[in-house]
């Protein structure tokens, strides 16, 4: 959460955890109507394909659910990976 001001707070129980996503105005980055797929979420869901991660994101909420028997080490890479991700949405 210190890392990325993209990030409010974030919620972890287990491996699964979920993140607030807010933008440049501090306020929660929200779904359009209109716009299912806003252009800053499309760029995060494309670098994240692009390091090699699919997941769900539903703005405002980042959701992490890896598999129950992923690797520590697995998981510290898919970690680092949706880290180089977030720089996208960082202002």
């Amino acid at each position: 959460l210190k890392k990325h001001n993209c990030l409010r707070q974030g919620r972890i129980r287990g491996l699964f955890s979920a993140f607030d996503l807010v933008g440049k105005d501090g306020q929660l980055i929200q779904r359009q109507f209109q716009d299912p797929n806003p252009p800053v979420i499309a760029e995060f869901k494309k670098k994240l394909l692009q390091n090699g991660i699919f997941m769900w994101v539903r703005p405002p909420v980042l959701h992490i659910a890896p598999p129950l028997i992923i690797t520590e080490a697995e998981l510290n890479d898919a970690l680092d990976r949706i880290d180089d991700a977030l720089n996208v949405l960082d202002h």
